[in-house]
């Protein structure tokens, strides 16, 4: 018998189906399955769904056949309440024909917060992510879940295509849309106008109301063709009656039952046989007996969400909840919720401890924003100890985050928002983030390295973390998902990042020839020079060590490794380790950047399994870890705001702060210099030392103390002299002997006369000044020195003429060309600025070379703008060869021609400026004027897809509406600015328009975009009140460590 061929078996990659191995079956077999979201939600459709559909034969055929063929992918069922409709569109989601895969949400207020475009998001979310063998995306921002909603449908819709199935989503009770009701924002309006790969949607409703306003105009769900009337079904009426019947039983029943059905009314339901036994004072047992009897027609039985094995009870239908509402009255719902918020208050008091039911921190939050208790949701979104136990029940913070994001929502959305309750809200949001942004910047790659794209992108926000998401976007584009890698490096908000995963999409095998063309236009020309995104230190040397003989010994190794508890103190110190010797040399000294180091390898050498443990460890490290580089934003902060406000109390955060230079700008701001100069000794980096020297001249001679301005600026290197005391010379005019002092001190004469020409513009006696910087020139030896020195006094005496007659003079006593031609340039400009143009030219066309004559003309042609003898400048202009000083020309006549009043004319010679250029320049024309071809080009320029480029035009359209004092449309435009780090610098800017500050929206969306420590600085002065809210809530309630580190 022959020697059997040595096999080696071995499964790569992520595996979401059964793998067989048929025969031959030697050595490992490796098999990495990821964690996935187990969707629980068709258990609650199985509660929605009859135990049997009795006469919908037709309707199910007509849903089969229309989810089967490619007639229309938009269907609407419409028909009156009770027709039956839940209970068709349950049934089909639960038996699908074959080849049918169906995502089903149906819209209910008789659980809180199923009736919203959020509880839409998240629950498909879920199903979606059940579909792809993808977790669940963490920690989504309200910017970015939409973002992902998007995504993942159509990224369903394909995985089903390929399956040879159709994805079918359905939406049922689009009419009990609490969010469309509202004018808000609608699930219509979410739902796909063109959905991808063959993707159906089913939607139904009542016949009223109309669909939602936001629902766009060309939606296919607006036109007629996609509905189609349900007729109602016998037996649903029969339903209706025995429900309507058990109601008034119960309404008329013992104080128990109409407590059970009072309770369960004024909840929106969720509570369990437990919790109404808490609120009812009866027996648990008796509770039970009472549901039991009842919850055949009146309730349904639903899982927990944090506790599946606990039951929780609601009422049957959304008419029976109307209805209960109607027979309760007004009065007796609001005696229930006070039992409720008493219920809730006795948990807060005692800190949400373990056993707090699961109502409470999840139904109770939405009934109170549907009521519109804002109070008690902002002490709820304010309450970090309701946040800690959400996070312990659930394993993140996304539910407490999508918490705050909703109380902070419900405050702004007042006319005149409070803003002190914003600001806390934004205190405890922003806080919730960090605590999960301490995010390696490879960790996000590693985990689309193993397939899992969904939770990749959920870790790298484009805006908080773009280093992340530059490496994510990478990665994505190695595994061949080009569009999601285009549209996540897009989205990086900081350019060099973005330009760096541009290049690594670009370096990407097999790039799709419409993603190239996408780059081309996108990339900035500096990238090409950008370190490449996907580049990883040590990586190769990394895995080489890992694939070495006795490789399973070595895996073992790095799972000893990854799970080191020295690690993992090393990480929540944020300290440095020790890599074991067989890997020293190769990992980074930051303990958390070496397990993801380590996961990457393992990807590389080919153990995904490895990989997976050192990302998921590398999660828990991240987490547990304090971030000390937060506590330090959060003190800077608030020491910055207080002492710009005058308050002593910018002294005690300065207090043992080790951030010098933040300590020398507070005390400065309080007037005290000398602290101020004790934290600028304590500088130990030269470099910084000097900047915090320069500073503080500043905030010296602002404070009119010539004797430390004089102490400072002599303890300063030569060369930092000069520039420091160009920018304060204005503050020591009233102290000449100070700075004749000070100018003595500097050695080199052309430098005198730079500062002496400084004084002279602001002196009381200019032409003494003149006088002595005039005495330095005649000492100087050096012709060319002396001509700009000239023509640089020539500037600020009123003896102009006879300087620049002794400039043209010495130009012919410099012996170098390029000196000669540079000097002639300088005083033909400043000849030219004193509207002598002729002159100006004359001495123009004795300068040799091209280049610097054109550079003379250039300051010719901006001489006769300026004058506006513009056809002449313009004729001059003409004449000019380097491009680049026919740009400038033109530009400075554009802007001329605008300011003498001529704006049609001069929005028509931008055409002939290069594109970025005109745009520079139109944007520029907002600040003189309007006319209707700057409005047009303006309003081209906001409708264009690159962020950058449509911020700019809309703000140019807020200058204009500004100047109309149209508000309102001020408002409204920079609302529609895509880019978030541009609507924040236009809302800055309405922060100054008293009008719209008084009203505090301004503030608002501050803090809704910014984190508060970067808002903190615009708002200081504008609203007070914003500070003392952050300050109480960080400093009076947060324990010190979270503080400070």
């Amino acid at each position: 018998m022959g020697r059997m061929a040595e096999h080696h078996n071995h499964v790569q990659g992520p595996v979401f189906e059964p793998v067989v191995q048929a025969r031959d079956i030697h050595g490992d077999v490796h098999v990495d399955t990821p964690s996935r979201p187990r969707s629980r939600y068709l258990e609650q459709v199985r509660q929605i769904a009859p135990e049997e559909l009795v006469g919908r034969e037709a309707e199910l055929a007509a849903l089969a056949a229309f989810c089967a063929g490619d007639e229309g992918d938009h269907l609407w069922w419409r028909a009156p309440k009770w027709a039956g409709k839940s209970a068709l569109l349950s049934w089909f989601a639960l038996h699908p024909p074959e080849g049918l895969r169906v995502v089903p949400f149906f819209v209910t207020a008789r659980l809180a917060g199923q009736d919203d475009r959020g509880a839409f998001v998240d629950v498909v979310l879920e199903q979606l992510a059940d579909l792809l063998g993808q977790p669940m995306p963490a920690f989504l921002t309200e910017a970015t879940r939409e973002a992902h909603f998007a995504g993942m449908l159509a990224d369903a819709a394909r995985r089903c295509r390929d399956r040879g199935e159709r994805l079918v989503l359905v939406v049922d009770g689009l009419d009990e849309d609490r969010g469309a009701a509202v004018g808000g924002t609608s699930i219509a309006a979410l739902l796909p106008a063109r959905p991808a790969a063959g993707m159906k949607v089913v939607v139904a409703s009542r016949p009223n109301p109309p669909p939602p306003a936001d629902l766009d105009a060309r939606h296919p769900l607006r036109s007629p063709s996609a509905v189609r009337e349900l007729t109602p079904s016998p037996r649903a009426s029969v339903q209706r009656d025995d429900m309507e019947l058990e109601l008034h039983r119960l309404l008329r029943g013992s104080p128990v039952e109409q407590d059970l059905l009072g309770l369960l009314t004024a909840a929106a339901g969720g509570l369990t046989d437990t919790d109404l036994a808490d609120l009812t004072g009866c027996p648990t047992a008796g509770i039970r007996v009472h549901l039991r009897t009842a919850a055949t027609r009146s309730f349904d039985v639903r899982p927990g969400h944090y506790r599946p094995d606990t039951r929780i009870y609601l009422l049957g239908h959304e008419e029976l909840r109307a209805t209960a509402e109607e027979h309760l009255g007004p009065a007796r719902l609001a005696g229930y919720r006070d039992r409720l918020h008493a219920w809730a208050d006795a948990h807060r008091a005692r800190g949400w401890p373990e056993d707090t039911p699961e109502y409470l921190l999840r139904g109770y939050f939405r009934v109170l924003t549907a009521t519109g208790e804002v109070a008690r949701v902002v002490a709820c979104g304010t309450d970090p100890a309701r946040h800690d136990r959400m996070r312990a029940l659930s394993g993140g913070d996304a539910d407490a985050l999508a918490e705050v994001t909703a109380a902070f929502d419900a405050v702004a959305s007042a006319r005149r928002p409070d803003l002190a309750a914003l600001a806390r809200l934004a205190v405890h949001r922003d806080r919730l983030i960090a605590r999960n942004s301490a995010l390696p910047v490879l960790l996000p790659a590693l985990w689309a390295h193993l397939g899992e794209h969904a939770r990749a992108e959920a870790l790298a926000d484009p805006r908080r973390t773009p280093a992340a998401a530059a490496h994510l976007a990478g990665a994505l584009a190695e595994a061949g998902e080009f569009h999601r890698a285009l549209d996540l490096a897009t989205a990086i908000t900081d350019l060099g990042h973005r330009d760096r995963a541009f290049g690594a999409i670009a370096r990407a095998p097999g790039v799709p020839a419409e993603v190239s063309r996408a780059l081309a236009e996108r990339r900035s020309p500096l990238d090409a020079r950008a370190p490449d995104a996907g580049s990883t230190p040590d990586l190769a040397a990394l895995a080489a060590e890992l694939r070495r003989p006795g490789g399973r010994t070595t895996f073992d190794r790095l799972r000893a490794l990854v799970a080191d508890t020295s690690v993992g103190r090393a990480a929540a110190g944020r300290g440095t380790w020790e890599p074991p010797a067989e890997f020293a040399g190769l990992l980074p000294a930051d303990p958390v950047d070496a397990v993801v180091l380590l996961g990457l390898a393992a990807v590389r050498a080919g153990e995904p399994t490895a990989a997976r443990e050192a990302a998921l460890r590398a999660e828990e490290l991240m987490r547990s870890a304090p971030d000390s580089g937060r506590h330090d934003k959060v003190r800077r902060a608030l020491m910055d705001a207080h002492a710009r406000a005058g308050n002593a109390v910018a002294r005690d955060l300065a207090d043992g702060s080790t951030d010098h230079r933040a300590v020398l700008r507070a005390m400065s701001w309080l007037g005290d210099l000398d602290a101020a100069e004790a934290a600028a000794r304590a500088i130990a980096d030269p470099g910084q030392a000097a900047d915090a020297t320069a500073e503080l001249v500043g905030h010296a001679a602002a404070r009119r103390d010539p004797d430390r301005v004089e102490r400072l600026v002599r303890s300063q290197a030569p060369g930092d002299r000069i520039t420091t005391l160009l920018d304060v010379v204005s503050s020591l005019a009233d102290h000449p002997a100070a700075v004749d002092r000070l100018i003595g001190s500097l050695p080199h004469p052309g430098v005198r006369v730079r500062l002496l020409s400084a004084l002279a513009r602001v002196s009381a006696a200019p032409e003494e000044a003149v006088d002595r910087a005039d005495a330095v020139i005649r000492r100087m030896a050096n012709p060319y020195a002396r001509v700009r020195a000239l023509v640089r006094v020539a500037g600020v005496s009123g003896r102009r003429r006879d300087f620049l007659r002794r400039a043209v003079a010495e130009t012919d006593a410099i012996t170098t060309p390029a000196h000669r031609a540079r000097a002639k340039v300088a005083v033909a400009a400043a000849i030219a600025a004193t509207g002598d143009h002729d002159q100006a030219l004359a001495v123009a066309a004795t300068i040799g070379d091209d280049a610097h004559r054109d550079v003379a003309h250039t300051a010719v042609v901006k001489a006769l703008a300026a004058a506006e003898e513009f056809d002449r400048a313009e004729q001059l202009a003409a004449r000019l060869t380097t491009p680049r000083r026919v740009v400038e020309a033109r530009v400075f006549l554009v802007k001329a021609v605008a300011t003498a009043g001529d704006l049609a004319r001069a929005v028509r010679m931008t055409g002939d400026l290069p594109a970025r250029r005109r745009d520079e320049v139109l944007f520029g024309l907002a600040r003189v004027g309007s006319c209707p071809e700057l409005v047009a080009c303006l309003s081209t320029a906001a409708r264009s897809t690159d962020r950058a480029r449509q911020a700019a035009a809309v703000d140019a359209l807020v200058t204009l509406a500004l100047a109309d004092d149209d508000t309102d449309r001020a408002e409204h435009l920079v609302g529609t600015i895509a880019d978030p780090a541009g609507r924040a610098r236009a809302w800055t800017r309405l922060l100054a328009v008293e009008e719209l500050r008084a009203t505090g929206r301004p503030a608002a969306r501050l803090l809704h975009l910014l984190d508060w420590t970067d808002a903190l600085d615009a708002l200081v002065t504008a609203h007070p009140e914003v500070l003392a809210a952050v300050d109480d809530e960080v400093r009076g309630r947060w324990p010190v460590e979270e503080r400070w580190g």
